[in-house]
C-alpha cells in the first residue's frame, strides 16, 4: 500500500468517524479537534491529487515547487513518492 492510499484511507476512517459522532460523547473542544483534524487529511488528500493533475498536464518541478513557496527540490522530495510512483 502506498503513502497516497494510507492517506485517503486514513482520511476515510476520519470521515467515518465523524458520521458516527454522537452528540454530547465528548466535550465540543475534543469534537472541535477531530473535525479540525479530518479536515487537514482531507486538505493533503486535495493538496496530492493537485500535485499529480498538475504533472500530469507538464508543470515541472520547479513550477510546483514555486505554487507551494519551496523549492523544487522540496516539492519532488515530498511529492514525488506520491504522484509518479517514484523518488526519481
Amino acid at each position: 500500500m502506498n503513502k497516497a492510499t494510507d492517506d485517503e484511507s486514513e482520511f476515510r476512517r476520519k470521515v467515518d468517524d465523524l458520521a458516527g459522532w454522537k452528540e454530547g460523547s465528548d466535550p465540543v473542544e475534543l469534537q472541535a479537534i477531530s473535525d479540525a483534524q479530518a479536515l487537514i487529511a482531507g486538505a493533503k488528500l486535495r493538496l496530492v491529487d493537485a500535485v499529480r493533475a498538475a504533472r500530469s498536464e507538464g508543470s515541472t518541478w520547479r513550477d510546483i515547487g514555486r505554487a507551494l513557496g519551496t523549492t523544487h527540490q522540496s516539492a519532488h522530495k515530498k511529492f514525488a513518492p506520491l504522484v509518479d510512483g517514484n523518488a526519481s
